[in-house]
C-alpha cells in the first residue's frame, strides 16, 4: 500500500531526481512536490472514473433556484470533484460552481470524491498521480521538455489503462429486448 512519500518518490524517480524522506523536507524536490500534490490529486481524480472514489448521496436542495430553465438547485458535497450522474443518465442537469440544477425534486448524486485517505487509493491511481506530478515538476528539475512530454504520454496511457480496468469491475447491465428493438434487427 502506497503512502504520500512513496507516490512523491515515484514521481521524482520518473524525473531522475533524488528521493525525499518527507514532503516538508528542506530541498527543492520536496518543495515542488508539496506545492502541487493536492492540486494534481484532484486533477487526476477528475481525469478518470476511479471506482475507489465513487460516492453516492442525496444532496441538500437549496430553497431557491435562480435559473429559470430548472426547477431545483442542489448544493454539491464539499468533497465532490466531478459529477458522474444523477438518478439515471437520461436526466437533464447542469453544474455551475458548487450547485447542480435539475427539474427533479429529489436526486441521488453519483460523483467522484477527493478521498484524502491514501489507504483507499487504487494502485493504478497512485501510478497515474505519480506520473502527473512527474510531468509537472520535470522541467523545473531537468530543463527537459522532451522528458516532460514523454512523462505526459506515460500519464495518458496510465489513465487509459486504469479506465479500462475500472470498467471491467462489476456486472454489465443486460439490454432488455422488446418488439421495437427486435424489429430493428
Amino acid at each position: 500500500m502506497a503512502n504520500l512519500i512513496d507516490i512523491a518518490n515515484k514521481a521524482l524517480i520518473q524525473v531522475g531526481a533524488r528521493v525525499i524522506s518527507s514532503l516538508t523536507e528542506d530541498c527543492r524536490e520536496a518543495a515542488l512536490v508539496n506545492a502541487i500534490f493536492i492540486m494534481k490529486r484532484d486533477e487526476v481524480l477528475r481525469d478518470g472514473c476511479w471506482n475507489f472514489a465513487i460516492v453516492r448521496t442525496t444532496p441538500t436542495r437549496e430553497a431557491i433556484c435562480n435559473i429559470s430553465s430548472y426547477l431545483y438547485a442542489y448544493i454539491l458535497p464539499v468533497d465532490c470533484v466531478k459529477v458522474l450522474s444523477i438518478d439515471d443518465d437520461a436526466t437533464d442537469y447542469i453544474v455551475e460552481g458548487r450547485t447542480l440544477y435539475t427539474n427533479l425534486d429529489e436526486i441521488e448524486l453519483r460523483y467522484i470524491s477527493n478521498i484524502i485517505a491514501v489507504e483507499f487509493w487504487d494502485a493504478s491511481f497512485c501510478d497515474a498521480l505519480a506520473l502527473s506530478i512527474a510531468t509537472e515538476i520535470c522541467y523545473s528539475l531537468t530543463n527537459s521538455t522532451e522528458r516532460a512530454v514523454k512523462l505526459y504520454e506515460m500519464y495518458s496511457a496510465s489513465v487509459r489503462k486504469a479506465r479500462f480496468l475500472d470498467s471491467t469491475e462489476g456486472k454489465v447491465p443486460s439490454i432488455i429486448s422488446d418488439d421495437w428493438t427486435n424489429s430493428r434487427l
